[in-house]
C-alpha cells in the first residue's frame, strides 16, 4: 500500500500538464487566426477598392459616349496616373500618393473621414493599333497598403473599346 501512496498525486500532475498544453496550444492557434481574419479582410476590402477604381473609370467613359459631339476617350486620350473616388467625374486628379478616408456615409475617398492605409490611383494606359488609331484603353487599378507588418498590392486590369467604331 505504500508504494502507491503517491501515484495518484503523479497521475493528477501529469494530467494537468497535458490539459494545460492543449490550452495553450489552442489560445494560440485562436491568436493566430484572429490576426489572420485582420488580413484577409484588408485584402477583401482593397479588392473591392480595386474593382471601384475600374467602374469610376468605366463610367467615365460610358459618360462621354453619352455626350453629344464629345470624343469616346475624352480625358484618356494619353496616359497617366490618376486617384479617383467614388464620386468621380473626370480624371483630372495625378495620383498624389494620399491614402483613402472612411466617412461616415461608408464611402471610401480623399476628402474627408478617418484615415485607412489604403492608397489607390488609376493607371491610363491608351493603345494604338497599327494605324496608329486609339480604339482600346487599358485601365489598371491598383491599390497599396501596410497592415501587420506586410505590405500589399492588389491590380486589377480592364481593357475599354471603342465600340462605336466598330
Amino acid at each position: 500500500m505504500k508504494k502507491r501512496s503517491g501515484q495518484f498525486l503523479v497521475e493528477l500532475l501529469v494530467a494537468l500538464g497535458i490539459l494545460t498544453t492543449g490550452f495553450m496550444a489552442m489560445l494560440g492557434l485562436l491568436s493566430r487566426s484572429i490576426g489572420l481574419s485582420r488580413v484577409v479582410s484588408d485584402d477583401y476590402v482593397a479588392t473591392y477598392l480595386a474593382s471601384e477604381g475600374i467602374e469610376v473609370a468605366k463610367n467615365i467613359l460610358d459618360a462621354n459616349t453619352l455626350q453629344e459631339g464629345r470624343a469616346w476617350n475624352a480625358g484618356f486620350a494619353s496616359a497617366g496616373v490618376y486617384e479617383v473616388s467614388y464620386d468621380s467625374r473626370e480624371l483630372s486628379v495625378p495620383d498624389s500618393g494620399k491614402t483613402l478616408n472612411f466617412d461616415e456615409a461608408q464611402h471610401y475617398s480623399y476628402y474627408a473621414g478617418t484615415p485607412t492605409p489604403f492608397r489607390r490611383k488609376v493607371v491610363v494606359t491608351p493603345v494604338e493599333d497599327v494605324n496608329g488609331k486609339i480604339d482600346e484603353i487599358q485601365i489598371n487599378s491598383i491599390i497599396d497598403w501596410s497592415s501587420r507588418g506586410r505590405t500589399a498590392q492588389v491590380n486589377l486590369e480592364a481593357h475599354f473599346f471603342n465600340w462605336q467604331s466598330r
